[in-house]
């Protein structure tokens, strides 16, 4: 049986401080109909303390520069490190740095804000590694529907 997104937010996130996994009070967060929260990241000790993104098995979403986002694993096409990162000094001086790159499927490219760190390894790290267990576990999903 293949791992459900649970399966790998556990697996990929439950080392990090910055995560709390559900249950958690979930009356502060605006889901949509059928979704289900497994989780919140909210980084420690490094940055604007009001960044929050709210993990659920359909999406993510969060709020960011005031503007509020919500993203589908599914409209997601490709996920970056931020672009001119040079040095793992900037990332520590700079953590907007630490801001991962979306590519969705309509081509706009969006940042998820994750800038926490636990000891000297970076959050961001961890939330790319899940993110992209999602989307190689839904193409691997296509691919065997694909030949049924």
């Amino acid at each position: 049986m293949a791992p459900t997104i649970k399966d790998r937010a556990v697996k990929c996130l439950h080392k990090l401080e910055s995560f709390k996994a559900a249950p958690i009070d979930q009356a502060e967060f605006r889901l949509n109909p059928g979704e289900t929260l497994l989780g919140v990241y909210k980084p420690i000790g490094i940055g604007p303390t009001d960044i929050r993104v709210v993990i659920t098995d359909l999406g993510m979403h969060w709020e960011l520069a005031n503007e509020r986002h919500f993203v589908k694993y599914s409209q997601i096409r490709e996920i970056n490190y931020s672009e001119g990162v040079t040095t793992k000094k900037q990332l520590g001086e700079q953590p907007e740095l630490r801001d991962l790159s979306l590519v969705l499927d309509s081509g706009k490219t969006i940042r998820l804000p994750i800038r926490g760190q636990y000891d000297h390894y970076l959050d961001m790290t961890d939330v790319w590694r899940f993110l992209n267990y999602v989307l190689s576990d839904s193409e691997r999903e296509a691919r065997k529907a694909k030949k049924s």
